[in-house]
């Protein structure tokens, strides 16, 4: 899923209201997440306060801004590496498993095109087989 802030409201302090596309709404504190040079001018109350919506996530003019998903999840700042913890949290990583490709390039364009994954090996094929085997 991809979460998108439809709206920011400041509360007071570093707390803001977020609303998403999705009608969800999250109040939250962001003074764990304003760490680094980027954030320096942004931990001034009068600049936190100029915070906007801009594509999907929160923004400051400095163009500091925070992933909305860490927001919509509000994942604390010391586990956004961590992956055993980010699984856990649903439809935040991608449930899919991109299977291994196996098989031939002829056996994959069959199977692409809805054909059996078996195919019957060429004459070239056959002869290097036969070639290859230890006499």
């Amino acid at each position: 899923m991809l979460a998108r802030v439809t709206k920011v409201t400041v509360l007071g302090g570093y707390r803001i209201r977020l609303e998403f596309a999705d009608g969800f709404v999250r109040e939250i504190d962001l003074d764990p997440y304003l760490s680094g040079p980027v954030f320096e001018p942004v931990r001034e109350p009068k600049y936190f306060r100029r915070v906007r919506v801009e594509c999907g996530t929160i923004v400051w003019p400095n163009d500091a801004d925070i992933c909305p998903d860490t927001l919509y999840h509000a994942i604390p700042p010391d586990k956004l590496d961590d992956m055993a913890y980010l699984r856990k949290i649903p439809g935040l990583l991608s449930d899919r498993v991109v299977p291994k490709r196996r098989g031939t390039r002829r056996a994959r364009r069959a199977a692409a095109k809805g054909g059996s994954r078996k195919v019957k090996p060429t004459r070239a094929l056959k002869r290097r087989r036969r070639n290859s085997k230890p006499s």
